[in-house]
């Protein structure tokens, strides 16, 4: 039996869009608008992105200079084109008409 990695390798479909590190450059640089909310100033490491996000600072609290990775997917099921999951999400987890 021969195994060949690259064959398997592009056999898989490719899910993961973006995927980088983030390190916090400033804190609500403007001001803040929402008590629980703070909108961060971030640069990546791999890209050289600058992004704006807005967190809930009291579900998930980030301190300057801390860092954090961004993985944008096309799906969140292993193994399935975003094509596949045609319909609604169903929560108990039975097949959608």
């Amino acid at each position: 039996f021969f195994f060949n990695q690259s064959s398997v390798i592009m056999s898989r479909k490719v899910t993961h869009l973006f995927r980088d590190n983030f390190t916090v450059k400033d804190i609500d640089k403007e001001g803040k608008a929402f008590d629980k909310v703070s909108r961060l100033s971030c640069t990546s490491d791999i890209h050289e992105v600058q992004m704006m996000l807005d967190i809930n600072m009291d579900i998930y609290p980030v301190r300057l200079n801390e860092e954090f990775s961004v993985l944008i997917a096309s799906t969140l099921t292993p193994g399935t084109d975003s094509a596949a999951e045609a319909g609604e999400f169903n929560q108990r987890m039975e097949e959608s008409p």
